[in-house]
């Protein structure tokens, strides 16, 4: 069976000739990696001052005045403890010389009220062109014969909403609040599905 061929198979329970393996390019499965928007300006929005970008690996910043420093210069902002920001507008605990992704930090949507203005300010566009570069080019550059699986750089809706209102207040919300909670996870969810129709 080719690669593509034993994930169909084992995703429809119809007896692949072996367990598909998931080992990055060595597998069965090809990963199609996304990336942030190029269009991503963190740090640049009122209230973000002191507040870097939440991205793994490495990463070109269009950093605004107060980032411009030689404290902060190249990656040294990476060694000491500071709050990141994702494309949600979620902030993001790191001590510093992390290796791991951080811990959800501070609640930003305090009020259900400040829903509307929060996702005006920090919607991420699906449809951008550049979250796909690396994952088409990879797509052209290897073997067709394997099955491919998008990788958005992202949480899914539950996560995202609990880390932008805080894992209590996110708790309490759906008792308390369930129809703004479901407004929000709706928000989430529609961006992903956006993300499949455009890859």
């Amino acid at each position: 069976m080719l690669p593509l061929e034993r994930v169909k198979a084992a995703l429809n329970f119809n007896s692949p000739d072996k367990v598909p393996v998931f080992n990055l390019l060595a597998g069965d499965v090809l990963p199609l990696l996304l990336t942030i928007s190029k269009n991503w300006k963190p740090g640049w929005n009122e209230g973000e001052e002191g507040i870097f970008p939440h991205v793994r690996g490495s990463y070109n910043w269009n950093r605004p005045q107060w980032a411009k420093v030689p404290e902060f210069e190249g990656n040294k902002w990476r060694s000491i403890p500071h709050e990141e920001i994702d494309e949600w507008g979620s902030i993001w605990n790191m001590k510093g010389n992390d290796e791991n992704m951080g811990h959800p930090g501070r609640a930003v949507l305090l009020d259900w009220k400040d829903y509307d203005y929060h996702i005006s300010k920090y919607t991420p566009e699906a449809d951008d062109p550049s979250r796909y570069k690396i994952g088409l080019t990879l797509k052209k550059k290897l073997n067709k014969d394997h099955y491919l699986m998008l990788i958005p750089p992202t949480f899914g809706p539950s996560q995202t909403v609990s880390g932008l209102r805080g894992f209590n207040t996110y708790l309490i919300d759906h008792q308390k609040y369930p129809k703004y909670l479901k407004k929000a996870l709706d928000w989430v969810a529609e961006y992903h599905v956006d993300l499949l129709k455009s890859s």
